[in-house]
């Protein structure tokens, strides 16, 4: 009985400090987002923002997803990147929808961003048991590693969430991979690169073609326009 009692005690207290630690977290995503309000002018200063929610989400052991849409201000600051991407029109009612419909299933739509998957990759790299797809997500994440470095996520590569799967993918010769890490060194200041790049934007390589030409870096071959049989009207005697 004892035994028991002590165990459901101790339950509640690790319920109750998980509790306590979310909380804090999410009081500190709207302090954050609070402060950035009064500089809304300042695009840069709302891209630091989605990485410090990360940071945030990080820290007190929640999905990002969680941390970001709990405050207004950051649901808005994503549909203003929408806006900008996609020039959505009428916007007041994109938005809407995208609050309502979209965001609240952003994690079951997006799995990109589920760290599980991060976790579940590394080991089939590490163990050269790797599927296709496994190098295009990879090569995802790399982007991705660049893009936050880009807007000052971190300061150095070492610090990235992504510095182990780029160095397990380092010297794996797939294309999606040849490219994502072109990309990222470049990113990272190495200019010795931009001739990698040229060259791999230049190739004759299906492979290669398909990822620039789908990325629309290229334009696809232009294919000859069938020619038109001309047809005769028979006149009626």
């Amino acid at each position: 009985g004892q035994a028991l009692a002590r165990g459901q005690a101790l339950a509640r207290g690790q319920a109750l400090a998980r509790a306590r630690a979310r909380g804090q977290a999410l009081a500190r995503a709207r302090a954050l987002a609070r402060a950035l309000d009064r500089e809304r002018n300042r695009p840069l200063d709302r891209t630091k923002a989605l990485s410090w929610a990360w940071d945030l989400a990080v820290g007190g052991g929640l999905p990002f997803w969680h941390v970001a849409l709990a405050e207004p201000q950051l649901v808005n600051i994503l549909c203003e990147y929408l806006d900008l991407v996609f020039q959505r029109k009428p916007r007041p009612q994109w938005d809407e929808a995208l609050k309502t419909r979209f965001f609240p299933r952003i994690t079951e739509l997006v799995r990109a961003f589920d760290e599980n998957l991060w976790g579940d990759l590394r080991p089939r790299f590490d163990s050269g048991k790797t599927r296709e797809a496994d190098c295009f997500f990879a090569g995802w994440q790399l982007l991705t590693d660049s893009t936050l470095y880009i807007f000052g996520h971190h300061n150095k590569p070492e610090e990235s969430p992504f510095a182990a799967i780029a160095e397990l993918t380092r010297d794996i010769d797939h294309p999606a991979l040849r490219v994502a890490h072109c990309l990222r060194d470049l990113s990272y200041g190495d200019e010795s690169r931009s001739d990698d790049l040229v060259a791999m934007v230049r190739s004759k390589d299906p492979a290669y073609r398909r990822l620039f030409e789908e990325a629309l870096w290229i334009d696809p071959p232009k294919r000859p326009v069938p020619k038109r049989r001309k047809t005769t009207r028979k006149t009626k005697r």
